[in-house]
């Protein structure tokens, strides 16, 4: 039968040993200084992890067959911990690990823990799924698995942030087991007693992973021995096709695949809903501008187009795009533009189906 990393005895008698500490400082019989429980309280604190790693070292399998679980699941399923080890030997653990530990997710498994392995210490998380997914800063780093759970190879990115949380993130029990955080910050200052920092980022950067390269070594021999698929393919990608831009026709419906290729300045007829102020029901209706620049960032402007046939240009004119999603281009623009001169809207209007 399996048996958990601590029993509940085990458990209990920790947390008195580390209660028992700060009660002395708070006024017992034996009062003692901040100092000295703060370093008795670590203490304990280290000495228990340390007995954590040794019983979780001893009972590896059952370890590595929590993280084969989440691979092989793609993500979708995740093994408790601590049941990863008290449930060990129950049908439904058995039953995930029967179904999710196959040569492939070892294989990718065991690509994740090399890389884990060989990447640098000052690589957080997010740092260690870029190299992984070959993406910004860690793209073209040459370390094992560089870009193996790319796009390319049928990976999506969430997925690969949850195996990345599970073994590399600093607040996942499996990583704790596979890595400690030191602080780089406390070792300048003991050389460096002025140094500060300046900002929470230059703090997180204060950090470093130190892997647990012996008992990372050990599940990559484990899995080895159990049998790993060869090597995944790449995808071949199939020739892109050269976009035709489409050419605007008075009348045409804009949408967003199509909006980059509106012609500027550009009349166009956008459909909203108005307040009826009466009868307080917001009904169809459309108002018209004259879109004269598409920004790179999701923002267009767009002057108002008043009564008088003239366009306004005011101080403040950007829009989301997705306000021309499915307006009417018009033409192009050949009127007057009022510069200076900001139109004011007297009427509530929003997108069609908009809550406000």
């Amino acid at each position: 039968m399996a048996v958990p990393l601590f029993t509940e005895q085990e458990l209990a008698e920790h947390k008195d040993r580390c209660d028992a500490v700060w009660k002395e400082w708070r006024g017992g019989s034996n009062k003692r200084s901040w100092e000295e429980c703060s370093a008795e309280s670590e203490a304990l604190r280290m000495a228990f992890r340390v007995e954590t790693a040794r019983r979780i070292e001893q009972r590896a399998e059952e370890f590595l067959n929590g993280l084969l679980v989440s691979v092989g699941s793609r993500g979708t399923k995740y093994v408790d911990f601590h049941k990863a080890f008290s449930e060990s030997d129950t049908e439904e653990m058995k039953n995930l690990v029967l179904l999710y530990n196959t040569p492939e997710s070892r294989r990718t498994l065991y690509t994740i823990l090399r890389a884990l392995a060989e990447v640098p210490t000052t690589w957080g998380r997010s740092a260690f799924m870029r190299f992984l997914r070959s993406t910004g800063k860690q793209k073209g780093k040459q370390y094992h698995g560089a870009g193996a759970l790319g796009a390319d190879y049928g990976w999506i990115e969430d997925e690969v942030r949850v195996f990345c949380y599970n073994v590399a993130d600093a607040y996942s029990p499996y990583a704790k087991v596979l890595m400690s955080y030191a602080d780089v910050e406390k070792e300048i200052r003991e050389v460096d007693p002025d140094f500060e920092v300046a900002d929470y980022t230059a703090k997180f950067a204060g950090t470093r992973a130190e892997r647990n390269i012996p008992f990372i070594e050990k599940l990559c021999t484990l899995l080895e021995e159990q049998g790993l698929a060869d090597v995944p393919i790449p995808k071949e990608k199939s020739p892109q096709k050269e976009r035709v831009p489409k050419v605007f026709k008075t009348g045409d419906v804009i949408r967003r695949n199509t909006l980059r290729d509106l012609p500027l300045p550009a009349h166009v007829r956008i459909p909203i809903e108005k307040l009826d102020e009466g009868s307080g029901q917001w009904l169809p209706s459309h108002m018209e501008q004259v879109v004269t620049v598409l920004g790179k960032q999701g923002h267009y402007i767009g002057l108002p187009i008043a009564n008088d046939g003239k366009a306004y240009e005011g101080w403040y004119d950007w829009h989301g795009k997705d306000w021309l999603e499915g307006a009417i281009y018009l033409g192009p623009w050949n009127g007057e533009i009022m510069k200076g001169k900001e139109l004011r809207i007297k009427f509530k209007f929003r997108r069609p189906g908009s809550r406000y």
